[in-house]
């Protein structure tokens, strides 16, 4: 069964056969009741899902495009696969997907005709933002502003033309998000979850924490106060200072810091 019906079926817990659950259409269950939806399950197979989603209207109104390229081009495929090449219906039933169908026809991009080999079949993920799962709709948004404040970039680097003729070559179909939705929705999102992460590795500190405090004047002669939290980390990164200024055969006769109270518990504590 291919991972990439799930965005379209609901999986049950009961049993259909020793190998497969039974499932349903979620197009179905938002257009009636789930009651109701649960009297036409099926098996959570490959054809009896092609089959439900070609007859069922309910799909077919709420996924209108994906419906055509997806029938379309079965049938066009199916008529070549059984005169060319009758093995060619194995490799399909093992790849064939939402995804894989629309990768193989032809999608238009800012009013340009995009060919998609059938090679395209066999990749790892698929092509279009819009069909990517939530997790990887998550991941490929946290990649893009990592790459952004990692490498120093404008915001305005997604509307760059070279960056975009970069990603067109790589995925014709992957779509950038615009310059608001990085530096605003994405930004917050993302560093939504690095408060958390700092948060939890403060909590998990074994040793407790310092808080640490610095204060000067900018260009404009405002007064700015900064505080630090510093871990226990800082008594390891010390260890292995040492460690490293052994093996250059260095004799060291002293460590000079001030009187930063987490310097003075890591002196106690080496």
């Amino acid at each position: 069964m291919s991972f990439n019906y799930k965005p379209f079926v609901e999986i049950l817990p009961e049993k259909a056969d020793t190998w497969r659950n039974y499932c349903i259409c979620i197009a179905c269950k938002d257009a009636n009741d789930r009651d109701n939806t649960l009297l036409k399950k099926f098996p959570y197979k490959t054809e009896r899902i092609q089959t439900h989603l070609k007859k069922c209207q309910h799909f077919k109104n709420k996924y209108f495009e994906i419906y055509a390229e997806l029938f379309e081009v079965v049938t066009i495929s199916n008529e070549n696969n059984d005169i060319n090449n009758p093995n060619k219906r194995l490799r399909r039933e093992s790849t064939d997907s939402v995804f894989n169908i629309i990768s193989q026809s032809n999608i238009s991009t800012n009013s340009t005709k995009i060919t998609i080999d059938p090679l395209d079949s066999f990749v790892a993920r698929p092509l279009a933002t819009c069909l990517l799962s939530k997790n990887e709709e998550i991941m490929f948004e946290r990649l893009l502003i990592q790459v952004t404040v990692s490498a120093g970039f404008s915001l305005q680097w997604v509307k760059n033309k070279e960056i975009q003729e970069l990603f067109y070559f790589l995925n014709p179909a992957l779509k950038l998000p615009g310059r608001k939705t990085l530096g605003g929705r994405i930004l917050d999102d993302e560093s939504k979850i690095l408060e958390n992460e700092i948060t939890q590795k403060l909590k998990d500190d074994p040793v407790r924490i310092t808080l640490s405090f610095d204060g000067w004047t900018n260009v404009l002669n405002q007064n700015i106060l900064g505080s630090i939290f510093i871990t226990s980390e800082v008594v390891e990164k010390t260890k292995v200072m040492f460690e490293e200024i052994d093996k250059m055969g260095v004799k060291l006769i002293a460590v000079i810091t001030d009187s930063v109270s987490s310097y003075a518990a890591a002196r106690r504590r080496l």
